[in-house]
């Protein structure tokens, strides 16, 4: 069994990123904003903390999916069967300001 295909070794997925691309309306950040019971940013004002998370995600069908709602395991993430997706090895790196325009 290969690096890549055994159930214990993950060395094929380190170092891995990934980017995403999207646009925010006022619409969407307002729908966020009713989500959380938080008054909506104004227009060129910075997104609170994390409010990223929730834009910034490839959509996928539900075929796509895992059990747990989140992308299937095997594509970006290791085939980590039976654990739970944590962001405690997550970063973040901003090209731009967190505001929207």
């Amino acid at each position: 069994m290969t690096a890549s295909t055994s159930p214990t070794d993950f060395s094929a997925w380190i170092g891995r990123t990934e980017e995403a691309w999207d646009v925010l309306s006022r619409n969407l950040v307002k729908r966020i904003a009713a989500t959380f019971g938080e008054a909506a940013p104004g227009h060129g004002d910075a997104l609170p903390h994390l409010w990223t998370w929730c834009f910034f995600q490839e959509p996928l069908p539900e075929s796509q999916l895992g059990t747990d709602g989140h992308p299937a395991r095997g594509g970006f993430l290791p085939p980590a069967d039976n654990r739970n997706r944590m962001w405690a090895g997550a970063g973040r790196v901003h090209r731009a300001v967190e505001s929207w325009r």
